[in-house]
């Protein structure tokens, strides 16, 4: 791993490495694959040479036809980001027991680096212009439980997965468009049958409804206000459905994408002497990542389910 310039806390990195907030899932979504430097490379590889059928047949003196396989070598660079913070000496002097304030300001910053990365994922896989055919976006007049005019959400996830050259393993979708499905007439009477009146499915029914290994339900809010201004509350998770087959063991045996992560997170803190009458504690924390969609065939988006 590089060395960088300046002091790292080896003793609050062990916090910064371990923490994981629990109500997101871009861990689930972009998984974190490690990568040797800085800039690093993966391959994207042609589809067209998985499907297209050559001539197979071999005549008595004829040598075999030849074919070949590529793949396209993509480079990209992980990118920092991180925070800081300025703890006062006397916020330190007087903390209550078992109250260490600097431990507290990297956990709160971990909060906040983990929480933008949720937001940036969700912006980017959920993002139609990062799709070409892989994709269905609904009209207003087409959305789920719009009468009359709504299409069928069982109908339009089946008909997605049947398109996908790749099946699905994982369902994406954001907390509302959750509660809709999971008691949507059509979704409940395909897994209950005729007895599905008033019954309400468990993700993992979900799942196993569409064949998938996993059902990623998202939660989180952020505050779209500027600072100082009336806190505003937004999903990061929309009203969209991401169908995703994520290949678990390396990022180059076909998957959907993942996030570039180079080293582990870092945690710096240095004395600060010249800020108030006692001084304080600068304390900082980050990490290295870029995230990548490997394979477009290994997803589809279907947009614009619900009004958010």
């Amino acid at each position: 791993m590089t060395t960088r310039p300046f002091p790292t806390d080896t003793k609050r990195t062990a916090i910064a490495i371990g923490y994981k907030n629990t109500n997101l899932i871009a861990d689930k979504v972009l998984p974190y694959e490690t990568v040797p430097a800085e800039k690093f490379s993966y391959l994207k590889h042609t589809i067209a040479d998985g499907f297209t059928l050559p001539d197979t047949k071999v005549g008595r003196k004829s040598d075999p036809n030849s074919v070949s396989f590529s793949a396209e070598d993509k480079i990209e660079k992980v990118e920092a980001y991180g925070l800081d913070d300025y703890i006062p000496q006397s916020d330190i002097d007087n903390a209550p027991e078992n109250y260490d304030p600097v431990n507290r300001s990297v956990i709160g910053i971990m909060d906040l680096i983990l929480l933008d990365r949720e937001k940036r994922v969700a912006d980017f896989v959920l993002n139609k212009d990062n799709y070409s055919a892989n994709k269905k976006v609904l009209t207003n007049a087409q959305r789920f439980g719009t009468a009359t005019t709504g299409l069928d959400p069982f109908t339009v996830i089946t008909d997605a997965i049947d398109a996908m050259l790749m099946k699905p393993n994982q369902m994406t979708l954001g907390g509302k468009l959750w509660n809709f499905l999971k008691s949507c007439d059509s979704i409940t009477s395909a897994y209950f049958g005729s007895a599905n009146a008033g019954r309400v499915l468990k993700p993992q029914e979900l799942a196993e409804l569409f064949e998938m290994n996993e059902i990623i339900v998202g939660s989180s809010f952020v505050n779209t206000a500027k600072k100082g201004q009336v806190v505003n509350l937004a999903k990061c998770w929309k009203s969209s459905i991401l169908l995703a087959h994520q290949n678990p063991v390396t990022v180059n045996s076909g998957t959907f994408g993942f996030t570039a992560r180079h080293g582990d997170r870092i945690v710096g803190s240095q004395e600060v002497k010249k800020k108030g009458l006692t001084g304080g504690t600068e304390v900082w924390a980050g990490e290295f990542v870029k995230e990548v969609m490997c394979s477009e065939a290994h997803g589809y988006l279907i947009d614009n389910c619900l009004a958010d």
